[in-house]
């Protein structure tokens, strides 16, 4: 049965026998998912109607993931085998990790497919890169992260061949992509952080490939990758209920789950008020999970530079969307005022070596 590419080749036929377990499938609709479309995928829900003899656990809805048509090689190598390969794992272990339920995953990258059938999670609260954020979510989530990391703190992942590497890695091998991207935003957005930027592309790219090693050295865990408010649902009383969107898991430094969660999530005052409380949260969780050896300097220039690379990510997700409009340029400024902020605030050309 051939793998459906969008919603229109959704069929009954196709549905059931995903679903046979649960009872017939009488028909089904469709509807957009609102504020969880991201750059790389399409999100749909689908409302399942079961005959009257479904099981009482049939799901109402799931959620259907599919691979977006318009995205650069590197996403149908990466971004989609990576998600298909974890829900497919011993890594996706419910017990560790809280996780919507998959039904079903199909990847192949030569043919630029993948589908992902989820749990629906509409009865929990999320947020995005704008909004989401409360001091108990933040301390539930820094919780969880050093747990997931002290589980695999310097221990090889066995079957993992899936893990291809890591978004250092890839935001190296495709420096173009965000190159163009910023370069085109600086002449759009005016900004002295920016301009400078621009100006030394260059040497930013050649400094973040003599660094990259710095992420794979010990010590190393597995990590979600891009835990920021957006992939991140939380029930009534903010305890973290699923974390979505395993698209850019690694076996590296924990602290780039930070720099997502800390650097990616929250505006330059929340992050003032709360990071160094984050931090001691993580390292104090790690050490009541058996960690030792791991000190608050190296955790901190770990995360600062893992900011680095942060700050990039941001900027060229950022540039790549950029339309000029007024909704875009706002949302440009506020990438601008959180990179900036924590470049300062971290002193991180001078971490990095490059002179300001």
């Amino acid at each position: 049965m051939s793998i459906p590419k969008n919603e229109s080749e959704l069929t009954v036929q196709w549905l059931q026998g995903i679903f046979h377990d649960y009872g017939s499938i009488a028909d089904f609709a469709v509807e957009r998912v609102s504020g969880h479309t991201g750059m790389t995928a399409s999100l749909v829900r689908l409302r399942l109607k079961f005959d009257s003899n479904a099981e009482s656990g049939a799901p109402k809805s799931v959620i259907v993931k599919f691979a977006s048509q318009v995205m650069p090689d590197f996403i149908y190598q990466y971004f989609y085998p990576s998600e298909h390969g974890f829900y497919q794992s011993h890594l996706a272990d419910p017990n560790l990790i809280p996780l919507a339920k998959c039904y079903y995953s199909s990847c192949n990258p030569q043919e630029k497919s993948f589908i992902l059938v989820l749990e629906d999670l509409n009865g929990y609260h999320s947020g995005s890169l704008n909004h989401g954020f409360t001091e108990k979510r933040l301390m539930n989530t820094v919780t969880f992260l050093a747990r997931l990391h002290s589980e695999w703190w310097e221990k090889p992942i066995a079957d993992a061949h899936w893990l291809k590497g890591h978004m250092i890695q890839l935001m190296i091998a495709n420096g173009d992509y965000p190159k163009l991207a910023l370069l085109q935003l600086s002449r759009t957005v005016q900004n002295d952080f920016l301009d400078y930027i621009s100006v030394n592309i260059d040497k930013i790219i050649e400094t973040a490939k003599r660094l990259q090693r710095t992420a794979t050295e010990p010590p190393v865990t597995f990590i979600h990758g891009d835990s920021q408010f957006g992939n991140l649902f939380f029930d009534d009383n903010d305890a973290l209920a699923a974390v979505i969107d395993w698209q850019l898991p690694a076996r590296i430094k924990g602290v780039y789950d930070l720099s997502s969660l800390i650097g990616l999530s929250i505006p330059s005052m929340v992050r003032r008020k709360y990071e160094h409380n984050l931090l001691d949260q993580y390292l104090n969780q790690l050490t009541d999970s058996g960690v030792s050896g791991y000190g608050a300097d190296q955790l901190r220039l770990d995360y600062s530079i893992a900011l680095f690379y942060c700050g990039f990510r941001l900027l060229g997700a950022c540039a790549a969307t950029f339309n000029g409009s007024e909704e875009h340029l706002i949302w440009a400024k506020e990438c601008l005022d959180r990179v900036q902020s924590f470049f300062e605030d971290w002193k991180i050309w001078r971490t990095v070596g490059i002179d300001q």
